[in-house]
């Protein structure tokens, strides 16, 4: 589950589902009688630093700026490591732009994870009067959270899987259940897209598009999968 902290804007806080259309088409072809799709959690302002995101008024963008910058000169002040890395941050800080919408490369975005960095993360900043239209503001937080969805089924319900770019099979074959992922053998994929053309995972797979894959593969988005294991 992603969780989205609230900066100065009045939304209201909680669990909320992620809408996909995707989950949609698969259940009228599927048919599983349970779907079950992502979701977010909108947490106070007392989250903005353990957060994976964070959801700011347009007004506030400069506050959270501020925050940082002072985070990075009190580092800078005590002889942090990797000066250099900070000063950038800095610079880029100065310039009013968030860290995550900075020139970093992606191996220095890494060396300042847990850095208790707020806008380190994405920051999504918008207005009072789009807070309304809440389903919309929720696909967007989604569509620059940098996850990846797949998809599962069985006979009781079809569900949506969140996971950063770069998980494998084994990982996500773990973030269902842990006897899966020690009973690991191969990951049966298929793309939403083939599945859809193909009306069906029989035809998908007389059709060629179902590839067994091992523990190393990287999920992509909108896989769907099943995970052959044995306990």
């Amino acid at each position: 589950m992603i969780k989205v902290a609230i900066f100065e804007l009045d939304a209201p806080y909680g669990k909320r589902d992620v809408s996909d259309e995707r989950l949609d088409k698969l259940k009228d072809l599927l048919r599983c009688p349970k779907v079950t799709c992502l979701k977010i959690e909108f947490q106070d302002s007392s989250h903005l630093k353990d957060a994976d995101m964070v959801l700011c008024s347009d007004k506030a963008k400069l506050d959270l700026i501020l925050m940082d910058l002072e985070t990075v000169e009190q580092r800078i002040a005590q002889g942090v490591e990797d000066a250099g890395l900070w000063l950038k941050v800095k610079q880029s800080l100065e310039k009013e732009r968030f860290i995550f919408e900075g020139e970093l490369s992606p191996q220095d975005k890494k060396k300042l994870a847990g850095c208790n960095l707020i806008t380190h993360k994405p920051v999504i900043c918008i207005n009072q009067q789009e807070i309304d239209n809440l389903d919309q503001i929720i696909k967007k937080l989604y569509l620059n959270s940098g996850r990846l969805t797949f998809f599962t089924a069985n006979q009781r319900e079809l569900r949506a899987w969140s996971v950063n770019k770069g998980t494998s099979a084994y990982q996500a074959a773990g973030m269902i259940h842990s006897d899966i992922q020690r009973g690991f053998i191969k990951a049966e994929v298929v793309s939403f897209q083939d599945l859809i053309k193909s009306g069906g995972l029989t035809q998908a797979k007389a059709a060629g598009y179902l590839k067994l894959e091992n523990k190393d593969y990287l999920i992509n988005d909108a896989d769907f999968i099943h995970f052959r294991f044995n306990v």
